[in-house]
């Protein structure tokens, strides 16, 4: 059961990594775009 719990936790963990990832590179986009 721990186990389980655990692997759930790691798999958000990287959706929310790549989630903020994604994110910081629209930012960036934006920030580029404003720039012009």
């Amino acid at each position: 059961r721990v186990k389980m719990i655990k692997d759930a936790i790691a798999h958000l963990d990287r959706l929310i990594q790549t989630e903020s990832r994604k994110r910081q590179s629209s930012f960036e986009d934006i920030r580029e775009e404003v720039k012009k």
